[in-house]
């Protein structure tokens, strides 16, 4: 909060023509200032400045006050120099820091041992589907293998088959030709 020295602009130890000085230039900057500022802060600043300049162009009115602002200043020195050093403070505000950092790397760790486990589920999946992806292709393969072998046994049955019939078509032709010279030679007879 301001002091009355400070709303009139001078110091403590301003003589009284100063004071006075002080004052009409304050309510000069006001009525020059009454466009930037509303009427209701305007009259409030003005009284402001009447009742400073009142109580300190009065000599005891002043010297009361400079008396009550030596005794605000010993008791905030008073204040100021009988508080101990917050040691109690400090050591709590260390041990809620200690306490946070703790609680921040088990949550970390916590992190990590779930990302570790994510990690190892992800590649038992990838090898699960892998060792699928083999079985698949194994089964294709045989199935490939068992198709070939089924086309080399139709292709032996096929040429199996066409060599009986050559050498059934061969014996029916070498019969055919015994009896014919069977014939020509019971008819030669």
């Amino acid at each position: 909060m301001k002091t009355l020295y400070q709303v009139l602009g001078v110091s403590g130890q301003a003589s009284s023509p100063e004071i006075e000085q002080a004052y009409k230039t304050g309510l000069a900057a006001l009525a020059n200032g009454a466009t930037t500022l509303n009427p209701e802060e305007r009259d409030i600043r003005e009284k402001v400045v009447r009742e400073a300049y009142a109580i300190l162009s009065s000599p005891n009115r002043r010297s009361a006050y400079d008396e009550k602002l030596r005794n605000k200043t010993r008791v905030a020195e008073l204040i100021v120099e009988s508080s101990p050093f917050p040691w109690m403070k400090i050591v709590a505000a260390l041990l809620l820091v200690v306490g946070c950092l703790y609680v921040y790397q088990v949550q970390a760790d916590k992190a990590e041992a779930e990302l570790a486990a994510l990690e190892a589920k992800k590649a038992e999946a990838e090898a699960e589907r892998a060792e699928q992806l083999a079985l698949a292709e194994q089964a294709r393969l045989e199935q490939q293998k068992l198709q070939e072998q089924r086309a080399i046994q139709s292709k032996q049955d096929f040429e199996i088959a066409q060599f009986r019939r050559e050498e059934r078509l061969r014996t029916e032709r070498a019969q055919k030709a015994d009896t014919q010279a069977t014939e020509k030679a019971a008819a030669t007879r």
